[in-house]
């Protein structure tokens, strides 16, 4: 099988004080050892400076970087970027389909606590060939425990569906516990 050759890891502030150490970096840091995935890791604490890297992500010489974590303060129908709220749609209308054979991960609290059908929505309207997210709260060591084991499954298969039911059949709880969503073409 394919190894998926990297993640672009967007990722926000989690506490208002500057010296909090809180980040997805050491997971990044370990796929990158022991699975060989490479990353790209930004922090974003504006839209524009998710705007900015966003158009960086979505060129052509990142296309091996195929996965999209965005890693930010999460509650039902988006993410906060800092103070601003930013919408599914929004998000959607700033990638304006040009997220083909990428996959989006919301690495946040509820972002996919939504109808079924507004998630389908933003997988048309973004192009992806998938969206991965939470509906519930997360704990951090939970959920940091869990994306290990989403990209890994995504460093061994290209079919969404493979990846969907390994990690569905091989982490019920996990799944449960999180709630995670996965909606691919």
């Amino acid at each position: 099988m394919t190894k998926l050759q990297g993640i672009f890891s967007f990722e926000g502030d989690w506490e208002t004080r500057l010296d909090d150490k809180k980040s997805v970096l050491p997971l990044l840091d370990t796929l990158q050892r022991v699975e060989g995935m490479r990353f790209i890791h930004r922090r974003i604490g504006t839209v524009p400076e998710l705007d900015h890297y966003l158009k960086k992500w979505l060129q052509r010489g990142y296309d091996h970087y195929s996965i999209g974590q965005f890693g930010f303060h999460g509650a039902p129908g988006g993410i906060w970027i800092g103070e601003e709220w930013l919408s599914l749609e929004d998000l959607a209308e700033k990638i304006d389909g040009r997220a083909d054979r990428r996959v989006i991960f919301f690495d946040t609290c509820k972002t996919l606590k939504v109808r079924d059908t507004r998630i389908k929505k933003f997988l048309s309207d973004t192009g992806a060939k998938a969206v991965i997210g939470y509906t519930k709260d997360v704990e951090w060591i939970a959920s940091a425990a869990f994306e290990l084991m989403i990209f890994e499954a995504f460093c061994y298969r290209t079919q969404m569906r493979a990846v969907k039911n390994m990690l569905c059949t091989n982490n019920p709880g996990m799944v449960e516990k999180l709630g995670m969503k996965f909606e691919h073409r």
